[in-house]
């Protein structure tokens, strides 16, 4: 008897069900209301551009790369995300889509080329090149009263030289100077795959912040939060004209007599 008034519809488990029901019925409502705030999806993939465009551009610099690089891909993340959603339930330009999913890609490829770079740099004994460069565990020991959650965790880690820096001794070394590139070429033990890593470092590296740069023009709104778009001619609220008792408006907003 007791097991039936426990499974009836006055029991626990109806009771538990009934509860269940009403907050997935209520996370599908909060759901559905943000995959459709066409507004806020467009600052939040406005935001998350910006920050993936200035975070490419600093990461490309050895001493910031590791503090750098992982925000420029979980940015870049956020706006594919944001982006993606804007496409399938607001309108949105799937085009954006695209060049935050170029951007993502360009970012992980950028990060594991500077990785593997770092590593036949270090086999080749080539340690007096590098740069150290701080990590995440690194900033974090600095801080005062939480600096012990670092714990063991590398604080710094020696990183190849950059894109900017092998550009300009090519350029030196093209105008007749002397290259400390040439010399360091020759300890790399395998030059075919250093020269593919960084080929991918280089195109990588300029693709990451530029398509999140690109991105952030082909957001429809352009983060026009809260913009209402009117015809031409027609101002907004106070500064609105009063309508003459005989006007009527269209169906297409223009106001006739």
């Amino acid at each position: 008897m007791a097991t039936r008034d426990v499974f009836s519809e006055e029991g626990l488990f109806a009771s538990l069900w009934h509860d269940a029901e009403a907050d997935f019925d209520t996370a599908v409502h909060e759901l559905s209301s943000f995959a459709h705030d066409k507004a806020l999806l467009e600052f939040i993939s406005g935001v998350a551009n910006i920050v993936a465009t200035v975070a490419g551009l600093l990461a490309l610099f050895p001493p910031l790369t590791l503090i750098f690089g992982p925000i420029a891909l979980a940015a870049a993340v956020a706006a594919l995300g944001a982006d993606a959603l804007l496409a399938g339930f607001d309108h949105g330009s799937w085009g954006a889509v695209a060049l935050d999913a170029v951007a993502v890609v360009a970012d992980a490829s950028w990060m594991r080329a500077a990785s593997k770079l770092s590593e036949m740099y270090q086999e080749a004994g080539l340690a007096k090149s590098m740069t150290g460069a701080p990590t995440w565990a690194g900033m974090v020991s600095k801080i005062p009263q939480v600096g012990s959650i670092a714990g063991a965790a590398e604080k710094s880690v020696d990183v190849a030289p950059g894109m900017f820096r092998m550009i300009g001794e090519s350029l030196k070394e093209a105008a007749g100077g002397t290259s400390a590139t040439v010399s360091e070429l020759k300890a790399i033990k395998n030059l075919d795959s250093y020269g593919t890593w960084r080929a991918v470092d280089i195109v990588a590296g300029q693709a990451s912040w530029s398509f999140s740069a690109a991105g952030i023009e082909a957001i429809p709104g352009n983060v026009g939060i809260g913009s209402t778009r009117l015809p031409p001619g027609r101002p907004r609220g106070r500064n609105r004209p009063a309508r003459p008792p005989d006007w009527d408006e269209g169906r297409d907003g223009q106001e006739r007599p």
